[in-house]
């Protein structure tokens, strides 16, 4: 059996300016860490979840909280970016992955 490992690739098409948000840097790492404990423990990515699709629909529904955390909702911003960084892990999964904030990941 091959070992499975992540792959990430910077998409050339992103805006120069999205590379200054908190989110370019730190997404990409929050990914491989949590795709590495995964593979690591032997889990096989679960593709629904009803609470991470709750999550997820606040994300569309506050998605500023997110670009733009405080103080006041720094707490559901932490939600929702846990949330989306365990729904992009579990995409990187998907036959090839997912592409989405200027990157790719992948699992192979």
């Amino acid at each position: 059996m091959a070992v499975k490992k992540l792959t990430i690739s910077e998409s050339e098409q992103y805006i120069e300016k999205g590379k200054q948000h908190y989110l370019y840097k730190l997404v990409p790492a929050s990914v491989a860490i949590k795709v590495a404990k995964m593979l690591e423990a032997g889990i096989e990515p679960v593709f629904y979840d009803s609470k991470r699709e709750e999550l997820l629909d606040d994300l569309l529904a506050d998605g500023d909280v997110l670009i733009y955390p405080d103080k006041k909702n720094f707490a559901k911003a932490k939600q929702i970016y846990d949330a989306l960084t365990d729904a992009i892990a579990i995409l990187a999964f998907m036959p090839c992955g997912i592409e989405i904030f200027g990157f790719r990941y992948e699992v192979k």
